[in-house]
């Protein structure tokens, strides 16, 4: 075997023996004081990327003419042999693994070669789930899914260097196509052979477990190829590799039930979800959930109903929204129930027949509001869509932590907090043309106390009231001050109760 370096690439350090991968443990071990991500080996680190996350595996692509150029100015040929294989140089890199182009000697081609980025330092799980990465996704023969050649070690004086040959994409990956929003009948018909080559995998036995735009790549034809199956989970086989509580994934593209580590929950509705996230990056050119915080990521992804796409892009049909909205559904029984229900209704929609999903209502919207809020009592949301200035929904429910009480004020077209303000208003205190609240003060008002043009509640005051104690041109209740009067003891014009008297 040829010896690439006999010192560390980044540090300079003497190596004992030349290393495949020409890194010193310290430089391997380097990533964790770095900022954080979510690694290979599905460990929860300090940080996260912004939008589309580093792929925590590699990708399997050779660069396109202008990164092959920039990448060959800032690294020098690999020159050295593997097995069969002499790398020529290295296209990616990701926590685990690197992947070089290679040209295999034997059969005088050139091909993708994948190897574990920490050689012979890799732990037992480190390799385990590299052999399961090259048997999942070499089980799986679809024009889809980028094959796999062959997988191998090689013996060297430092240990066993494993690998996996596979095909070598010349093109770009999805994620460098989406730097901004892809025409909606463009993305429904790229998702549509994703999706072909998922359900096949699924068909096989084969959960991916981390599609993201990374993970998808495109050859000169734009066809995709879905790649990286290093968290890919067999159906049928009992995987030691996951565990209660491990958090696996690219956070952006996860599932809640992945972000939560519930295990018993993961199965094919899980990469429907990740698909939605994928579509959703195409239809508005970011993902539907991204922070600056990888812990605000997880957070957004469990507890925050995504934005609706039109919010991004007015453009975009009602009914593709509301296909895509459905795979991001939290719980996996309200997604579609599998991969090729959510490709028969890209069908129907480019077809322009109608689809089956149905938009959630206005009601269980503010349900899963109040539910979000109820989880984090100092959540403040405005919509950025606003008309003559004022936000559309405004939602402020928050609790001073030390008295207990509420006090978050929301100004809106929808208003909803302790104080809201605006032509829908409900809170505590609401104020609006319709107003509903403990205190309802305004057009049309319902509440304990309520006073407006038409008003309901305990203490009722309006033109037209109904409630116990009534106050007004119209009043019914059992206490009614009006001039037309109906109730147990009523004082007015027209009265009518056990106990009367007419003054007007």
């Amino acid at each position: 075997m040829s010896k690439r370096t006999s010192t560390c690439e980044i540090c300079n350090m003497q190596l004992a023996g030349g290393r495949v991968d020409g890194l010193c443990p310290n430089c391997l071990l380097r990533g964790l004081d770095e900022p954080a991500t979510i690694r290979d080996d599905e460990t929860l680190v300090k940080d996260a990327p912004k939008s589309d996350e580093p792929s925590m595996h590699d990708e399997t692509i050779a660069p396109s003419a202008t990164e092959g150029a920039a990448r060959s100015e800032s690294s020098a040929p690999v020159n050295r042999t593997v097995g069969d294989y002499e790398l020529l140089e290295e296209i990616a890199r990701g926590g685990m693994g690197v992947v070089y182009r290679a040209k295999q000697k034997s059969l005088n081609r050139e091909v993708a070669l994948k190897m574990i980025l920490s050689g012979s330092l890799a732990s037992e799980e480190d390799r385990i789930r590299f052999q399961t990465e090259a048997e999942a996704a070499a089980g799986l023969d679809h024009p889809g899914i980028v094959p796999i050649y062959e997988v191998g070690h090689q013996e060297s004086p430092e240990g066993i260097q494993y690998f996996y040959s596979m095909a070598l994409i010349e093109g770009t990956s999805l994620a460098d196509r989406l730097q901004e929003p892809v025409d909606e009948t463009d993305a429904a018909e790229l998702m549509l052979e994703i999706c072909d080559a998922v359900e096949y995998a699924h068909k096989n036995g084969i959960i991916h477990r981390d599609l993201k735009p990374a993970n998808i790549l495109l050859d000169h034809s734009g066809r995709p190829r879905i790649t990286d199956f290093g968290l890919a989970k067999n159906v049928d086989g009992d995987s030691q590799l996951t565990a209660t509580g491990q958090v696996m994934g690219t956070p952006s593209y996860m599932p809640p039930e992945q972000v939560s580590g519930t295990v018993e929950l993961i199965g094919p509705a899980s990469d429907v979800y990740a698909l939605g996230a994928i579509l959703y990056c195409m239809l508005t050119g970011r993902p539907p959930f991204q922070s600056d915080s990888l812990l605000e990521t997880l957070t957004q992804v469990l507890d925050r109903e995504p934005e609706p796409v039109s919010l991004f892009n007015n453009r975009v049909d009602i009914n593709l929204e509301t296909i895509c909205l459905k795979c991001l559904e939290k719980k996996p029984e309200n997604r579609f129930k599998s991969v090729q229900d959510f490709a028969d209704e890209l069908s129907r929609f480019l077809k322009d027949e109608p689809i089956q999903s149905r938009r959630i209502s206005t009601w269980e919207r503010i349900k899963r509001w109040k539910q979000m809020v109820d989880r984090n009592p100092d959540v403040r949301i405005q919509s950025k869509t606003r008309w003559f200035g004022i936000p559309l929904v405004s939602i402020a429910f928050g609790k001073d932590r030390d008295k207990g009480e509420e006090t978050g004020t929301a100004k809106g077209i929808f208003a909803f907090g302790d104080k809201a303000f605006g032509v829908f208003a409900y809170g505590r205190l609401a104020y609006g043309v319709f107003a509903y609240g403990k205190h309802a003060r305004g057009g049309v008002t319902i509440g304990l106390t309520s006073i407006g043009a038409f008003s309901a509640g305990f203490l009722s005051a309006g033109l037209f009231s109904c409630g116990a104690f009534c106050l007004g041109y119209v009043g019914i209740g059992c206490v009614s001050l009006a001039y037309q009067a109906i109730g147990l003891v009523t004082i007015g014009h027209g009265v009518f109760g056990a106990f009367r008297y007419k003054i007007f």
